[in-house]
């Protein structure tokens, strides 16, 4: 199963923003490790390996992105170490362009691309062209999966960019924060995300709960998410409490004088 994780809108310090993206890459390795990539600023970034493999620009984008869609691949299928077969995808139909990951698996791709000429390199691809061309509607059947969805219309107003989450079953891992200063972190599991929230030093005021029924979250930078919000009874900060590798990230970094340290040299991950 891959990692998804990402942060929208946060109010937060350069060396907090650079901490976060730092832990939730660590944690999103935890289930990738063949290829990674990311979504910042409106530039995808691909590269073979982990995240912990990736230059020190690309942390420096996914940390100072108003926006940042992240992805570690665990290969079901095509060429695992090819970065090209990497996520994000970035598909285009009649003007509009979506930029998105996936972890799970897709069935029923490859008739469909076969039925419409198209090349089948890997399920998730597939399933974004289908999705940008509004075709899923009429192929109902034809194509299955489960998993999570994490993509956004780069057609959006600059500065009202909107990212969309989806669990498309119950046992879809994708879980959802708002943080107290301001702006919302998402990662596959509870662990990455609060972990990766603590040791940057910033405080989850809210978990939320991303439907299951195939229907998108909507975060929108720059105004209020609109839809449906169910804040679960679970309290973040109890659960992040007694985590020993938060602890750890926060007591290791919290003392950085100055991020461009960790970044300047190219090896920002120890």
């Amino acid at each position: 199963m891959c990692g998804i994780a990402g942060h929208l809108g946060l109010s937060a310090s350069r060396r907090q923003r650079f901490l976060l993206v730092r832990s939730l890459g660590s944690g999103v390795d935890t289930r990738g490790g063949h290829a990674s990539g990311c979504f910042a600023d409106g530039t995808i970034h691909k590269w073979a390996g982990k995240w912990s493999s990736g230059p020190a620009r690309f942390l420096r984008d996914a940390s100072d992105s108003g926006a940042c869609i992240m992805h570690a691949r665990w290969a079901t299928c095509g060429n695992a170490s090819d970065p090209t077969q990497a996520h994000p995808f970035k598909v285009s139909h009649l003007g509009r362009t979506i930029v998105g990951v996936h972890n799970g698996v897709f069935s029923g791709t490859k008739d469909t691309a076969k039925e419409r000429g198209r090349k089948h390199t890997v399920d998730s691809l597939e399933f974004y062209r289908l999705l940008v061309a509004g075709e899923l509607d009429a192929i109902a059947g034809q194509v299955s999966g489960y998993g999570a969805l994490c993509y956004t219309d780069t057609n959006d107003e600059p500065g009202s960019m909107a990212v969309n989450l989806v669990r498309l079953t119950a046992t879809s891992s994708l879980v959802l924060y708002s943080i107290e200063s301001g702006g919302y972190v998402w990662a596959s599991t509870r662990s990455i995300a609060l972990e990766a929230i603590f040791a940057a030093g910033l405080t989850a005021d809210g978990e939320y709960e991303i439907p299951s029924d195939g229907v998108p979250i909507q975060l929108r930078l720059g105004g209020a998410a609109p839809g449906v919000w169910h804040m679960t009874n679970r309290d973040p900060v109890k659960l992040c409490q007694g985590s020993p590798r938060a602890k750890q990230w926060w007591e290791s970094y919290r003392d950085v004088a100055d991020y461009d340290d960790y970044t300047s040299t190219g090896r920002w991950w120890t």
